[in-house]
């Protein structure tokens, strides 16, 4: 198994009673339905797989080919340990989006519709424009405003702890919640496989302190 998991601790937010219990249920939920995420996308690259066969593929139709990520999806629960840190980066994300600033930028890009924008860990507000992802910060739009810069910059650290990125909903692309407890992101198949085969390994149920790997050491790489 190539992955990792790091060090990772989180103090309880209300001792050890309902709150802390609530928590840690949350947070089994998440694993659950990121342990169905994982066994979908693994469905589906090995049906590609078996397509590229049959079509006579003879290049690029082996368990290494690279995994997108993007389609797999999960929504937080509420009171887990990743909602309790991006919840409020989406709430105060939503509030710059409903800002002059940010619509006219839009406006200007014509992409007052766009459903697909997020800010990233390094500062990036990026809108898909159906081709790609355009910086609306890069682009220039945000020189003069002391106010968005700011605001951005919350966000920026607050996508940094939360995985990578933030957006305006509560939905989380699989990779994201895999970096947030520490985990490589698998890339290919077989690192896939043995993550999947690592999350149904007998794991035990979370502690006190809402740590699903606490009892266990699964620092492996081979």
């Amino acid at each position: 198994m190539y992955f990792e998991l790091s060090d990772k601790f989180y103090k309880p937010l209300g001792g050890f009673g309902r709150e802390e219990a609530l928590r840690q249920d949350a947070d089994a939920a998440e694993r659950k339905l990121i342990l169905g995420e994982l066994k979908a996308c693994l469905a589906d690259y090995e049906q590609k797989l078996i397509l590229d066969k049959l079509n006579g593929c003879l290049t690029d139709c082996s368990s290494d080919k690279t995994i997108d990520w993007f389609d797999y999806e999960m929504e937080l629960k509420q009171g887990s340990s990743l909602y309790e840190i991006y919840v409020p980066g989406s709430v105060l994300f939503n509030e710059l989006l409903n800002t002059v600033a940010i619509r006219s930028a839009l406006t200007q890009e014509n992409m007052g519709d766009a459903e697909l924008i997020r800010v990233t860990h390094s500062g990036k507000l990026e809108v898909y424009d159906g081709h790609g992802w355009r910086d609306l910060v890069a682009l220039g739009y945000f020189d003069h405003r002391k106010a968005v810069r700011a605001s951005m910059e919350i966000l920026a650290d607050i996508a940094k702890e939360a995985g990578g990125c933030l957006w305006a909903d509560n939905i989380v692309i699989v990779d994201q919640w895999l970096q947030f407890y520490g985990f490589h992101v698998p890339k290919t198949v077989a690192q896939l496989t043995n993550l999947i085969g690592y999350f149904e390994f007998d794991c035990p149920e979370v502690d006190h302190f809402g740590n699903f790997w606490g009892r266990s050491s699964p620092m492996i790489n081979r």
